[in-house]
């Protein structure tokens, strides 16, 4: 199954937060240069099974999900990427000594098509000190460059493929545990595609 293969994380273009569930990788450019049209052909073939009521096991991470449903992460998403920076930020945001001690400044590592390169939050990041009156801001960006903007790219072109087959407007508005019932069956079992397409006739008139 090309869906299935692609989901894999042996192609390149998707890889594993801890659970064992996938989202674009950041590097997938490496691979090749046409991975924008390759994210949007698997997301036009996943949004195809959907639609067709075929259950694939396939575990997306909630975040991705979310991603796809138009919602912008935050701090608590990054759990789902990055358990371990999830925890460190935290505890940057919650510090009761003065943070200037941690030595952070507004950079973040990035492992996206041209290798690990450090990235500046904000112009001349490199030479601006997390403090405690800038840390909010700090964690803030961190958990938005990762969730939003390192994989922006591979989401956008995924999203476009997937709404070719499933109407966005309506499909918006499910959960992510949903979605993810959607694809392979997991979940309470409260619905179907059958429901949602009677959903579509029903609102088309």
């Amino acid at each position: 199954d090309l869906v299935a293969k692609a989901f894999s994380g042996k192609e390149g273009l998707f890889t594993a937060n801890p659970m064992g569930q996938m989202y674009p990788s950041p590097g997938s450019g490496s691979i090749s240069r046409h991975h924008k049209d390759m994210f949007m052909f698997v997301g036009r073939m996943l949004g195809k099974a959907v639609w067709e009521g075929l259950q694939l096991d396939i575990p997306l991470a909630p975040f991705f999900v979310s991603r796809i449903l138009g919602r912008t992460c935050t701090l608590d998403d990054l759990k789902d990427l990055d358990g371990t920076l999830h925890s460190s930020l935290t505890q940057v945001k919650r510090y009761d000594g003065d943070v200037a001690d941690l030595c952070l400044d507004f950079t973040v590592t990035s492992h996206e098509s041209l290798g690990s390169q450090v990235i500046e939050l904000l112009p001349g990041g490199s030479q601006i000190e997390v403090t405690d009156e800038n840390k909010a801001q700090y964690v803030h960006l961190v958990s938005d460059y990762k969730l939003n903007r390192e994989i922006r790219e591979q989401v956008d072109a995924f999203s476009k493929g997937f709404y070719e087959i499933i109407p966005k407007s309506l499909f918006s508005m499910f959960s992510c545990d949903e979605v993810q019932t959607l694809i392979s069956g997991e979940g309470d079992g409260a619905f179907s595609m059958d429901d949602f397409k009677s959903n579509i006739r029903f609102g088309g008139g």
